[in-house]
């Protein structure tokens, strides 16, 4: 979805919140001040970031102008993560988000795609996962992948 919206950014680090949106998020106000909406809309709901759902009354916003703001909460408050970030520019989508250290046997883990190229890194390693595969040469699991097969 490369224009629903063009960029989006929510983030949530401690007990400051962020929001963008390009177009505005629906029901955007145009200009809050002090948690004082001046201008435009009730707000925006349904927001997602990652598991936690959020409202623009969730929030007591510093400012908020046209499409972007910045406010504070409690941390934690209504369930949100303590660090947390998703973006969006056009058709590259990213996040991050805090987790408890070895959730789900794993210290740390990632997966990314770009392009043609998959990247996966897990500490400690997946069980039977090879230590190393470039081209899918010494994949013994894998043998029948293929370089550039994407999906297939």
């Amino acid at each position: 979805d490369v224009g629903d919206p063009f960029c989006s950014n929510i983030r949530v680090c401690l007990c400051i919140t962020d929001q963008c949106s390009l177009p505005p998020a629906e029901g955007s106000p145009i200009c809050v001040c002090f948690n004082k909406k001046l201008a435009g809309g009730d707000g925006w709901s349904g927001q997602q970031l990652f598991d936690w759902s959020t409202s623009f009354g969730d929030t007591f916003w510093l400012y908020y102008i046209f499409c972007m703001g910045l406010g504070f909460s409690a941390p934690q408050a209504n369930g949100r993560p303590l660090f947390a970030v998703q973006a969006k520019e056009l058709c590259i989508k990213g996040g991050t988000k805090l987790t408890t250290p070895m959730e789900g046997g794993k210290l740390c883990s990632m997966v990314s795609t770009r392009l043609c190229f998959w990247e996966q890194c897990a500490l400690p390693p997946a069980e039977g996962a090879p230590m190393f595969v470039c081209f899918n040469l010494l994949n013994k699991k894998g043998a029948s992948a293929k370089p550039l097969a994407y999906g297939s």
